[in-house]
């Protein structure tokens, strides 16, 4: 720099020379141009004009009043003073020292490209109260400093790198092209223009606009209400204090919302949104955003198109997820959270939450409090957590869980599977085949309606429908209430306790299990079982088997062909109409056949009876029998003794009764029943209904479509030929359907099932740790309770399991 010249003239217009001038005006409306060289300018008070002309000016100050100031071309230093300035920094690399928004000096220009402070090499930089930098690099790799001082200034920063300082009053700031330090509106109410280049604004106290036109800007409000446009770019926009609406515009943009109620715009790119304190909208906008957080407040909260993450944070938050897979976080408060489009994660946290899925496949978890969940369309997982919840699957294949609380949990349309858990909870399968309806602990009430269900109650007293559909249905502990609805009901279990069971229309099987129970088949051909306990019985319409098992029960076969039987206890067992089968086991039992031609079960003696033709009643009572029906429809029963039974020609029923008995039953479909003891029954030509009875019994079906039960005791069935019907019963049985379309149902005990060459209908392991092999064909396949193996084989199976079963294959098909 060369020799400076001071210049004061009284003239209010001064014009400088090529040398380094120093111009000072007066207190009036003044002119000053500096021309070329390094100059200073001091305008002082007035409405001044103020041009540095070419060359590197030290300072230009437009003092008091309502200043143009003009840089010119060099590095210039520019201050506004007090008024309502308009500053053009034009081109050049300068730098300075401005108050920032806390009033504190600092540096302007010595910021670099990378936000680093630094000052000329090897100085140190000293400000108006003694603030210092620690030495750097260059001065010259920074552009122009404006201040724009008191008053309502216009500041244009035109190229380079600027830091402009809008100062006190309402400012309008265009940093221009160029990647500008420092645009700082300062106090006032401040319109601030990044225009191109990567820029830093920041409005300061006052009701401020803040653009960051292209490049990636660093936007900060401040106090007031302000409004931030990123633009173009990855900018960072920060509102600070007040009601604020940021947007991000194009690019992957950070935003702030500070501390007010502020709308936060994400745009498109992949954006990060926080709300902070107060009451927020948030708008994600296209593109998958990263971070949508509500913080403090009510806010409301939009992800719009995109894969977002979104979290509600405190208070009572409305969160819309819209296309895309969305992450949704409720937080605490009462929130209301709609997923959209996609495939959905949403948490609705502590309190009273709403949720929707919508379409998609969603997972859903309610939290803690008593909240109300839809799933809409989709394949959806719904958890209700603790609570009083209302969760509807709504369509879709769904998994519903209640947790903690008494429920209401309704599948909708789909194959759903629903868990009640702990609490009084009202199930509802809706439509489709419900895999699993289970109450859990509680007395609930479970209703299939509609497909084909299984329903389980679990522990309490529970309420359970079938509906329509061929059904499962199982009770579970203490006294519940069983009805099949329409539908072929595949099993209805009343379990332990004194339970109602009704099979309603179809043809059922019904059990009341342990307890005191009251069992009613209803309408169709059904299977009445009471089990242990005092049970009463009801076959209903059409042809029934009725069984009452251990306990003094009470038996009616009411219309149709029934088979009923007494088992254990004093029985009381009444046909009914139709040609019957009774039998009272032990005990001191009634039979009344009713009409037709019945067969009847008295008990004890050594006894041989021959049946020779006709229908006829064969009674061996205790002792060993031999009975021989001969010709005709037939019934022999050995009761007690190791007895030999023949049944000869036609249809017989042969029961060995207690003891190791022999049984034949020839031609015909006959009925075999071994009774207790090792029995050895061959069913020979003919469908034949064979059951062992206690102990450990070999069964062979023989040809035709036979229906054997192994009941107590180790016992090996054999189908063989036909479509057979096998029933293990209690104790570690051995049942090999062979060929044809069979039924196995293993009962308790651990048990060894052999499906065998075609399509079988129901293998079931039941109670115990049982072993299932379907063999070739398509077969349905159900453990039970214990832990099984079960191996589906060759063919499209369904397999019904639980958590307990060791092992489940899939086989072929």
């Amino acid at each position: 720099m060369g020799q400076l010249i001071t210049r004061n003239f009284d003239d209010k217009t001064q014009f400088g020379d090529s040398a380094n001038n120093a111009l000072f005006g007066t207190d009036t409306a003044d002119q000053m141009h500096g021309a070329e060289g390094d100059d200073i300018l001091i305008a002082k008070a007035g409405d001044d004009t103020v041009s540095g002309g070419q060359g590197n000016d030290q300072w230009i100050d437009g003092g008091r009043g309502n200043d143009a100031i003009e840089g010119g071309s060099g590095d210039d230093k520019l201050s506004g003073g007090t008024g309502n300035d308009w500053i053009h920094g034009d081109s050049g690399e300068n730098s300075g020292w401005a108050k920032d928004g806390s009033g504190n000096y600092v540096y302007v220009g010595a910021v670099d490209h990378t936000g680093n402070g630094f000052v000329e090499d090897g100085t140190s930089a000293v400000g108006p109260k003694g603030e210092t930098t620690p030495t750097g690099k260059n001065e010259g790799d920074f552009h122009d400093y404006i201040d724009g001082g008191g008053g309502d200034d216009v500041i244009l920063g035109d190229r380079g790198k600027d830091a402009i300082a809008g100062g006190t009053g309402n400012d309008t700031i265009n940093g221009g092209s160029g990647d500008d330090y420092w645009l700082a509106g300062q106090a006032g109410n401040d319109l601030i223009n990044g225009d191109a280049g990567d820029d830093i604004m920041e409005g300061g106290i006052g009701d401020d606009t803040l653009n960051g036109g292209s490049g990636n800007d660093k936007l900060m409000g401040g106090a007031g209400e302000d409004l931030l446009q990123g633009g173009a770019g990855f900018d960072y926009l920060d509102g600070g204090g007040g009601h604020d609406r940021v947007d991000g515009g194009a690019g992957a943009d950070a935003l702030k919302g500070g501390i007010g109620h502020d709308t936060l715009l994400g745009g498109a790119g992949n954006d990060i949104l926080e709300g902070e304190a107060g009451d927020d909208q948030l708008i994600g906008g296209a593109g998958d955003d990263y971070w949508m957080s509500g913080g403090d407040g009510q806010d409301e909260m939009y992800g719009e198109a995109g894969h977002d993450v979104m979290d509600g944070g405190a208070d009572d938050d409305v969160m819309y997820g819209g296309a895309g897979d969305d992450v949704m976080l409720g937080g605490d408060g009462r929130d209301r959270i709609y997923g959209g489009e996609g495939i959905d994660r949403i948490d609705g946290g502590a309190n009273a939450d709403i949720i929707e899925g919508n379409s998609g496949d969603d997972d859903i978890h309610g939290g803690a409090g008593t909240d109300t969940i839809s799933g809409g369309d989709g394949q959806d997982v719904l958890f209700g957590d603790a609570g009083n919840d209302t969760i509807t699957g709504d369509g879709g294949h769904d998994y519903i869980s209640g947790g903690i609380g008494n429920d209401v949990l309704m599948g909708g349309t789909g194959n759903d599977a629903i868990e009640g858990g702990d609490g009084e909870d009202q199930i509802i399968g809706g439509g489709g085949d419900d895999s699993w309806l289970y109450g859990g602990a509680g007395n609930d009430t479970i209703l299939g309606e509609a497909g084909n269900d299984y329903l389980e109650g679990g522990t309490g007293s529970d309420t359970l429908e079938g509906g329509t559909g061929n059904d499962v249905i199982k009770g579970g502990a203490d006294n519940d209430t069983l009805i099949g609805g329409l539908g072929d009901d595949y099993w209805v279990d009343g379990g332990a306790g004194d339970d109602e069971v009704e099979g309603n229309a179809g043809n059922d099987v019904v059990a009341g299990g342990a307890g005191n129970d009251t069992v009613r088949g209803g309408q169709g051909f059904d299977t009445v079982l009471g089990d242990v306990g005092n049970d009463t019985l009801f076959g209903g319409d059409d042809d029934d088997i009725l069984d009452g098992g251990d306990g003094n029960d009470q038996v009616q076969g009411d219309a149709g062909n029934d088979i009923v039987k007494g088992g254990a206890g004093d029985d009381v067992l009444k046909g009914g109409s139709g040609n019957d089968y009774l039998e009272g086991g032990s005990g001191g039992d009634r039979l009344d056949g009713g009409a037709q031609d019945d067969v009847l079960d008295g008990g004890a003696g050594d006894d041989t009876i021959l049946g020779d033709t006709g229908h006829d009643i064969l009674q061996g009572g205790s002792g060993n029998d031999l009975l021989v029906g001969g010709s005709g429809f037939d019934i022999l029963v050995g009761d007690r003794g190791q007895d030999e039974l023949r049944g000869g020609t036609d249809a017989d029923i042969l029961d060995g009764g207690a003891d190791d008995d022999r049984l034949w039953g020839d031609s015909g479909d006959d009925t075999l029943h071994g009774g207790d003891g090792q029995d050895t029954l061959y069913g020979g030509e003919g469908s034949d209904l064979i059951e062992g009875g206690t102990g450990d019994d070999h069964i062979e079906g023989g040809s035709a479509n036979d229906s054997l039960f192994g009941q107590a005791g180790n016992d090996a069935l054999y189908g063989e030929a036909g479509d057979d019907y096998l029933s293990g019963g209690a104790g570690n049985d051995v049942l090999d359907g062979d060929k044809g379309n069979d039924v196995l149902e293993g009962g308790a005990g651990q048990d060894h099932l052999f499906g065998g060459a075609g399509d079988d209908t129901w293998l079931a392991g039941q109670q115990g740790d049982d072993t299932i092999e379907a063999g070739v064909g398509h077969d349905v396949l159900s453990g039970g309770e214990g832990s099984d193996r079960l191996d589906a084989g060759a063919g499209n199976d369904v397999v019904f399991f639980d958590a307990d079963d060791a092992h489940v294959y899939g086989g072929e098909g």
